[in-house]
């Protein structure tokens, strides 16, 4: 419990603006960005994997780097 899995929601606070934003993973399949769903193994999806509440990540598409820190995990 606790820890960043398929089928986890994830609220995420970007650590330069202060914005939140919560997404679900699911498989490839689910995926609808557009809908706040994302893929495991999408390059946000992947970097969330295994983390807990509290940690912070750094993710980087397309060339951009964003920090966040993961405010929650249910």
């Amino acid at each position: 419990p606790g820890t960043i899995g398929l089928g986890a929601l994830v609220t995420l606070r970007d650590t330069d603006d202060g914005t939140e934003e919560s997404y679900t993973l699911v498989g490839d399949y689910e995926a609808d960005p557009n809908n706040y769903k994302i893929s495991v193994a999408s390059p946000l999806g992947k970097q969330l994997l295994g983390h807990q509440s509290g940690d912070s990540v750094a993710i980087t598409v397309n060339g951009f780097t964003t920090h966040y820190t993961i405010v929650s995990v249910s």
